[in-house]
């Protein structure tokens, strides 16, 4: 009788989760939505402060996404480097994609953070773009790419186009991709076919990386080896046009200064891989609770060979050490350190640390979404009911 009543109470709690999560999706990204676009007569007379407000509005969208692994008990440990000290510079992160469950515990990272999650750029695949939360990221000027061969070389001119104008014209600072291309399950098979035929190891726990959309972001690099590019004064093209000068934005940084800096290389080790956390397991936290491994290797951009062969061989080595660091995690349960030398000669690496949260600021954010959800329920009520009155008034006079 015991574990038939665990049993329930355990889908119930689930079911729960599940509720609750998709309530919160009905006050939380239709407020956004309409926040947005009330306050976009800003874009024209105060740009720099629409942008703010967004930022902020799009982390705590984050921390919502966030708290679902974190209060389920699926703890984020980060190991390597420490990226503290980077949560205002422009960085590139290059991360493995396993699973479905790897965007909810990145935003966990983000919002833990400070406000790197204001000004993060996603690179993602155009399949979530009209999703609940592409939506948010269409207006956050996230980059949906396209994959497939006959599409791919379009996507990444349209990826260079969208970083001088949204990465650079916005001052964003961190940009979040996954190179390998889609899922480990669904890229594995053709990454290890591609290996076979070109001579390179044969991987289990990670699938080549894809070079372009990385090559386009590190061209777009901080070491004033590439042109300046042109970019638009006004952000995102709205407002009056501005003198072409140097600096944008009125804050004083020089387009140089918005170059990608660093790149950070992010390796996510779920407790098991065959059967790694999805999505789903995330919102019900239907799985028991567990630590999910962060590891981290920070590189100045100076560090990154800029021909494009030794850029292809030097992304190719990254997933090799990931592929060493996590079969030997897979096989021995702990995840090593890796020696100074894979971390561009830094020693020593700093000890893990949790990643932790502040409930009462989650509270404080569900009150300001459902809040906001009241007020502009009203000002629609508001709005219907002055113009129902005036077609009534006018109906008449026909």
């Amino acid at each position: 009788m015991a574990p038939l009543l665990q049993r329930c109470a355990h889908y119930g709690k689930c079911a729960l989760r599940l509720l609750l999560f998709l309530l919160n999706n009905l006050y939380c990204i239709p407020s956004y939505t309409v926040w947005m676009f009330l306050l976009r007569p800003l874009l024209w007379v105060a740009p720099e402060l629409y942008w703010r407000i967004e930022g902020v509005l799009f982390r705590w969208l984050l921390h919502m996404v966030a708290m679902l692994s974190y209060t389920a008990g699926y703890d984020v440990i980060e190991m390597g480097d420490r990226i503290d000290h980077l949560e205002q510079e422009n960085c590139l992160f290059i991360v493995n994609h396993q699973s479905t469950a790897d965007v909810p515990v990145l935003m966990n990272m983000l919002t833990a953070h400070g406000r790197a999650a204001d000004n993060a750029m996603w690179i993602m695949d155009v399949q979530f773009k009209w999703s609940n939360f592409g939506v948010v990221s269409q207006i956050h000027r996230d980059f949906f790419i396209e994959c497939g061969r006959e599409k791919r070389d379009r996507s990444v001119e349209l990826l260079r186009s969208a970083l001088i104008k949204d990465y650079v014209g916005l001052n964003r600072k961190w940009i979040l991709l996954f190179p390998e291309g889609g899922f480990l399950k669904n890229r594995k098979p053709v990454s290890q076919r591609f290996a076979e035929k070109n001579g390179l190891p044969h991987l289990e726990r990670v699938s080549l990386p894809r070079v372009g959309a990385a090559r386009a972001v590190l061209d777009l690099r901080g070491s004033g080896t590439t042109p300046e590019p042109t970019v638009d004064k006004r952000p995102n093209g709205h407002g009056p046009p501005a003198a072409a000068a140097e600096t944008s934005g009125g804050q004083g940084d020089s387009v140089s200064e918005r170059r990608v800096k660093w790149v950070v290389d992010l390796t996510v080790a779920y407790p098991d891989q065959a059967d790694p956390l999805g999505l789903m397991a995330v919102m019900a936290g239907s799985r028991p609770p567990c630590k999910l491994y962060f590891y981290y290797r920070v590189y100045r951009s100076d560090q990154v060979p800029t021909d494009p062969e030794d850029l292809t061989t030097w992304l190719y080595q990254l997933f090799f050490d990931k592929e060493a660091q996590l079969d030997e995690y897979y096989r021995t349960g702990k995840m090593p350190t890796l020696p100074p030398e894979k971390h561009g000669g830094r020693s020593p690496v700093p000890p893990p640390r949790r990643i932790r949260h502040d409930p009462a600021a989650w509270l404080l954010r569900h009150l300001f979404f459902i809040a906001s959800t009241v007020v502009q329920w009203r000002m629609l009520v508001a709005v219907a009911a002055a113009a129902w009155s005036a077609a009534a008034a006018v109906l008449p006079l026909w």
